[in-house]
């Protein structure tokens, strides 16, 4: 019986440090979630705790327009 227990407590440490591994994919998903969305028109507005888009500014609210066409 007590080697039975030191052997599951000997598989529980080993398992218990496997290392994870991200996938690529989520890697990739993450990636896309923080590079943000500077190429569209913005419009920062007021002061207060937001970081206005390109630049180190705090501002109240970021206005981003939205288009189903290109914008150049």
């Amino acid at each position: 019986m007590l080697l039975f227990i030191l052997l599951v407590a000997v598989l529980g440490v080993k398992f218990s440090f496997k290392k994870y591994t991200a996938s690529p994919m989520l890697l990739e998903n993450v990636e896309a979630l923080a590079a943000g969305e500077i190429d569209k028109p913005y419009t920062c507005a007021g002061m207060g705790t937001l970081d206005c888009p390109g630049s180190s500014v705090k501002v109240r609210a970021i206005y981003i327009g939205y288009s189903l066409e290109k914008y150049d």
